[in-house]
């Protein structure tokens, strides 16, 4: 699904975490409470929206 937003937690209970291959570090750590996620998602590039902080797929 494109251009949806999925907070990182809705990742997490849908048992999914995300790509963050090319995403801001610090952003993704403030996202996901200092923790990073390890499996892709599938669909498309990730992208982080740093002012809500959410992911695109």
């Amino acid at each position: 699904v494109k251009d949806t937003a999925v907070t990182t937690k809705a990742y997490a209970d849908n048992g999914t975490t995300l790509d963050v291959s090319g995403l801001d570090d610090a952003a993704i750590k403030a996202a996901t409470g200092g923790t990073t996620g390890a499996p892709t998602v599938t669909g498309g590039a990730v992208k982080f929206d740093a002012d809500n902080n959410k992911y695109f797929v």
